[in-house]
């Protein structure tokens, strides 16, 4: 870390000599913080981490929601070898100004996001002694800020937990296109897919009706379309599972219950371990009953199948175990229009219309 803070104070000094930055009575400059991690980058620390770091490297608290004189941009994302982090400086009038890139491997973002802090802190330094007013020279017009902040800083992937994180400048490479109609136009960022849009959930869950039905366990397979940070459509079935049995003193008879329901999920908080998730949707239910009797004549008078039109809402959390899988817990509230009812003899089994589906399961997404 010491050689991280004295490479970044070398090329801040360097930087001050050349552009004549610094001055005794500077106006303190304040940003606003746009900031985006990718859901894959859970490790990453979020944007009060890095407004602390930076707050703590500065001496002050820099940032304003509204009415800053820069806007600050940064994007933390996945890399086929690790992490890396993105900073693009913006005037009021949304104007690109400059940029910084970081790298480093997976389990040290903590390490960049701190390198990413003293940088912007050392790069705020510079703008509060640059809007000082002084004397139009020719350098100070060829050296805008854009130029100055396009520098690269990585930090290389082989770095181990023992070892300083440093910045290294890589070798000069040419600035990206630009629009030919305007010189300072915005250059566009590009970020990471902010999850995956197919998802596979497998698990069992236990149903129990309001009335005075047996309890059902049920085998559950769902398939979700969409973005986990936007609204999913899931198409779930639930049922072929051992079934419930009711009994009279006339006979007995077997329940399998069978539900097909399409609705809409939202999960909140995606890039967090615990992700909570409501849900809602339309369905139908089958329920088959299979009689047995001592009696023949009363066998057939407790078989056959009843179908329900049904409407669901439900709650739960994802917990990330590793990227990609989660564990899925959830409660769902069911509505069922007609109410089952189940006749076994002169016994009546009153399903009532409403069940709790209380189950979990695994997520995948791909």
């Amino acid at each position: 870390m010491c050689l991280l803070r004295l490479s970044l104070l070398v090329t801040a000094l360097a930087w001050a000599a050349t552009f004549g930055a610094g001055a005794a009575q500077a106006e303190p400059v304040e940003v606003s913080l746009d900031y985006q991690l990718d859901p894959s980058s859970l490790a990453c620390p979020g944007a009060a981490e890095l407004r602390k770091e930076i707050t703590r490297q500065l001496g002050r608290n820099p940032f304003r929601e509204e009415g800053a004189s820069h806007r600050l941009v940064v994007r933390v994302f996945s890399t086929a070898s690790g992490v890396g982090g993105h900073v693009e400086w913006r005037d009021q009038s949304d104007r690109w100004e400059g940029e910084r890139t970081f790298s480093t491997r997976r389990d040290n973002c903590g390490g960049m996001i701190r390198a990413m802090a003293l940088a912007t802190a050392i790069q705020i330094r510079l703008l509060e002694g640059q809007d000082q007013p002084t004397a139009p020279g020719p350098i100070a017009e060829a050296q805008p800020l854009a130029r100055r902040t396009a520098e690269v800083a990585e930090v290389p992937a082989a770095v181990t937990a023992a070892e300083p994180l440093s910045v290294v400048p890589p070798a000069p490479r040419p600035p990206p296109p630009r629009p030919v109609a305007s010189v300072e136009g915005p250059a566009p960022i590009v970020t990471p897919a902010s999850g995956a849009a197919v998802a596979l959930e497998v698990g069992a869950g236990i149903v129990e009706d309001t009335g005075h039905g047996p309890l059902f366990t049920l085998p559950r397979l769902a398939v979700s379309l969409g973005r986990p940070s936007a609204v999913q459509l899931r198409l779930a079935a639930s049922g072929l599972g051992p079934g419930a049995q009711v009994s009279s003193v006339a006979g007995s008879a077997r329940l399998d219950r069978l539900l097909v329901i399409l609705g809409v999920v939202h999960f909140f908080r995606t890039e967090h371990l615990l992700q909570p998730l409501l849900s809602a949707g339309i369905g139908w239910q089958r329920l088959h009953v299979q009689g047995t009797s001592a009696m023949p004549e009363l066998t057939a008078a407790h078989e056959g199948q009843i179908s329900s039109g049904l409407i669901t809402l439900s709650g739960g959390v994802a917990l990330t175990l590793v990227r990609g899988l989660s564990l899925l817990v959830e409660v769902e509230g069911i509505l069922l229009r007609p109410s089952p009812s189940v006749q076994v003899g002169a016994a009546s089994t009153n399903l009532n219309g409403a069940a709790v589906f209380a189950r979990g399961g695994l997520l995948a997404r791909f």
